[in-house]
């Protein structure tokens, strides 16, 4: 059967129209693929599903682990979808570079992005997540590798740290180069920032003014702005999927 011209038509209902609505883009050309591919000829999956104790299937794509609870109305020809669900994406990982004579600076910039978190666009990590007992260079080691992003909170503290200038941000400029990992930047406060960290983007608009140059007012409505930013940054594409 040709799949311009499917043997049967089929129908949302309303919880299965919303239960896709975040969905990835990927997500979704997934599903329209099995959707085609089931009315083409939906007695191809009925061996594969299962079946609810209301009498509708569940297919489950092995590949895509999406799942699709429908009805086979072999008489009119009609397939009839009820529900969809799909994997939650995994959360993207931002680390947090960061001197600790900045921890109040951490807080509240923390307590701006903390949204994202609740979100479930990003997890922010910080030192303050190693455990008592763990290896904290280890510990620091591993979440610089996993990480698919960083937020560099710069004032002088953090470019004459000599940890973060020969361990972390080496790691961080060389991950950029070679695999493209993002860097974000946020000024704290005046400093000499070299080159390699103002060629990353600002999550502020103007750089060159710090949030301790700012009344609080503004440096409110200026991390509001560094929010805005990293989401448009970091969002998966169509919003982040819910099962």
């Amino acid at each position: 059967m040709s799949a311009d011209f499917p043997e049967y038509a089929f129908k949302e209902h309303r919880d299965a129209v919303t239960s896709k609505s975040g969905f990835s883009s990927e997500q979704m050309r997934v599903l329209n693929d099995i959707i085609r591919e089931m009315a083409d000829d939906p007695r191809r999956f009925e061996p594969l599903s299962t079946r609810t104790s209301a009498g509708a299937l569940v297919f489950k794509d092995p590949a895509s682990a999406i799942e699709l609870t429908y009805i086979v109305d072999t008489h009119a020809k009609v397939l009839s979808f009820f529900h969809y669900s799909a994997p939650l994406p995994p959360r993207q990982t931002i680390f947090i570079s960061y001197s600790r004579q900045d921890l109040r600076w951490l807080k509240l910039v923390r307590k701006f992005l903390i949204v994202l978190e609740q979100e479930g666009v990003i997890t922010l990590w910080d030192d303050s997540a190693i455990k008592p007992g763990e290896r904290w260079e280890q510990s620091i080691q591993k979440a610089l590798d996993s990480a698919c992003a960083a937020l560099l909170l710069v004032s002088q503290d953090f470019v004459s740290s000599k940890f973060i200038t020969t361990y972390e941000l080496p790691r961080l400029l060389a991950a950029a180069k070679r695999e493209g990992k993002k860097i974000f930047w946020i000024p704290l406060s005046a400093a000499t920032v070299p080159g390699t960290i103002t060629g990353f983007e600002s999550l502020i608009e103007d750089p060159g003014t710090s949030l301790e140059d700012l009344s609080r007012p503004k440096r409110n409505r200026v991390l509001v702005q560094a929010y805005e930013r990293l989401r448009g940054a970091m969002a998966v594409e169509g919003e982040p999927g819910r099962a």
